[in-house]
């Protein structure tokens, strides 16, 4: 058994491979979504946060014979709101500039 990782699975071609990727190298992985932002009506369209994305992510975990999680944290990121866009902007590298707008790249002062 190598060492644990927790990857992030969104039911698409980059997730899964990086999964199949770490497998394949050794490392015990787990798969995880986070449901941040579904309503059902959203979640019943498909596409990067539906439903079906979790289906195929879980079909990715089962066929790579990973342990899969779902966890629902749509109360947490307030349906997709301030939250979920801080952690974006952050995971983007962004900074925050003159008068409190955070935006990405140089210029603006800090």
């Amino acid at each position: 058994m190598g060492k644990k990782v927790v990857v992030g699975m969104s039911g698409g071609v980059d997730s899964s491979v990086a999964a199949w990727l770490l497998k394949e190298q050794g490392y015990d992985v787990i798969g995880v979504t986070m449901q941040i932002w579904q309503d059902g009506d959203v979640a019943e369209q498909g596409g990067c946060c539906g439903l079906s994305a979790v289906e195929d992510a879980r079909r990715v975990a089962e066929t790579l014979e990973i342990p899969y999680y779902v966890m629902n944290l749509k109360q947490e990121f307030g349906g997709g709101g301030g939250v979920f866009f801080f952690v974006v902007i952050f995971l983007l590298g962004a900074k925050k500039k003159t008068g409190g707008v955070w935006g990405v790249g140089g210029g603006g002062g800090g």
